[in-house]
Order: C-alpha cells, then structure tokens, then sequence
C-alpha cells in the first residue's frame, strides 16, 4: 500500500517549525523537538471543544504513531477523537483496547488509555492526575535511518548506530558503548535514509550532545544542531520525511 503526500501535510509541518528555521531564532533552539515544564499544581481535567484538532501519540506496536485528531464529543473524562493524519513507523491499524498514549492541549499533556477503537474514531479515557505542563517545539518522527559519528575534528574510526526519531532540530540515535557521552560533546554526524523506489538521502552535520541514557541494553543519546544553514538543510529533509510517512483514514480504510 503506498500512502500519497498531500499540501496540507506539508504546511502543517511548516507552521510547527517556521520559527525555528527562519530568520530572528531565540536561544530556545537549544532544546531538542520539546521543553517539558513540569510543577506541583494540579491539573483540572481538560474541557475540549467539538471540532477542535488535537496533536495526540498513541503507543502501537511498541512504537510511537503521531496523530493529528478532531475532538468529536467529550463525556468527563471519555474523549472521542476522529483521526485526521498519522505519522509513524506503523499505522494505527491494529490499534487495541488498553493502548495508552497523550494529547496535548492548553499547554499540557494529558495520558489517556484507548477504551474503544473504530478507526478512524478512537475514544480514550483521559488521567488528568497524571499531567504535566509541557511546550512543544519541534515534532519529533519515528523514522528509521543509520547514523555514524566522531568527535568534532577528530580523525577516529567512524562510530555506527541506529536512529530512532529526528525533529528539525536534531535527532535522538541509539548505540552500543561502554560510555555515556558527555553533555555539550560535539560530534560529526552523517545520517543515511533509505526512502522509497531504492532512494538514498544523506546529511552530514554538526551536533551537540543534549542528553543522555542507558536503555535496553545501549546507549541512546540526542543530539541538537546548531548551525542555522544545517537546521534548514535539516527542516528539509524532515518535511520530505512527513510527506512519505503520513496517512490518512481513507488509506487504511480503502486497503
């Protein structure tokens, strides 16, 4: 089944991004693909208009699906959502009752657990207790691509890794080491992708190390770039990504 790119994917990828990758950026661009603000205060359960689109991540496959969702009834704490796109390594076809993810909304995310599911219609009962303040930046893909890196100048022996999401910001990549990298490293990146009908796409940046983890038996680290010419270079290798990733109900309803 292959899944056609549309205008709108396009532009609204753009509107998620424009600040960044144009001129008259802040110092906020030193956070990768999302700021999480968190406090003590409690979160009142979110009243969402009918019609009003949400961003939403439902957890499938254990994998990420991005969704951009129309609220279509909301009863206390059950919402009923109509999906309007999707963007992830699998589709939400399939989806389960007991899948948990969130949607953010009123500069807050909200978990929420999958108790009904007709794509594209999913209800989901929403834990307010559970939210957390949170300002999104940058949207971060699922996206499968081979990475190598070395430190910045050096002349070392290429490290290999695997991708797991990039932003237009940066990228988050996993790799099996014996260290952590240190915060504020500097690295030479190259990413490779292998896009459709056999195509290769590759970018070299620089990026500088923003975090990292120990998880599932490797290191995964997130890297942001920093060099506005790169981060263009970068917001438009993602914007191609978006276009081949995306679907729609029609698609999966259709197949």
């Amino acid at each position: 089944m292959q899944f056609l790119p549309t205008v709108s994917n396009t532009m609204t990828l753009f509107d998620w991004i424009h600040s960044f990758s144009g001129p008259g950026s802040s110092s906020q661009q030193g956070r990768l693909s999302l700021q999480e603000r968190s406090g003590d205060q409690k979160h009142a359960l979110p009243i969402v208009k009918r019609g009003k689109t949400l961003a939403a991540d439902f957890s499938h496959r254990q994998e990420t699906v991005h969704t951009m969702c129309r609220v279509e009834k909301q009863n206390e704490r059950v919402l009923r959502l109509c999906v309007v796109s999707e963007i992830g390594k699998v589709p939400l076809l399939g989806l389960k009752e007991g899948s948990h993810g969130h949607f953010e909304t009123q500069n807050s995310i909200f978990p929420f657990q999958v108790v009904r599911v007709a794509l594209p219609v999913v209800e989901v009962e929403i834990f307010s207790h559970q939210a957390h303040r949170v300002h999104r930046q940058l949207l971060r893909i699922p996206a499968s691509f081979t990475v190598r890196f070395r430190p910045l100048g050096a002349s070392d022996v290429w490290t290999s890794g695997k991708g797991i999401d990039i932003s237009a910001g940066g990228c988050c990549f996993a790799f099996s080491s014996s260290h952590l990298p240190t915060i504020r490293t500097r690295y030479n990146l190259e990413m490779t992708f292998m896009l459709p009908h056999s195509d290769q796409e590759q970018l070299i940046v620089v990026v500088e190390v923003r975090w990292s983890k120990r998880a599932n038996g490797e290191v995964q680290v997130g890297v942001e770039v920093q060099d506005p010419a790169q981060r263009r270079g970068l917001a438009v290798l993602v914007t191609k990504l978006q276009q081949l990733m995306s679907r729609h109900p029609k698609d999966y309803l259709l197949s």
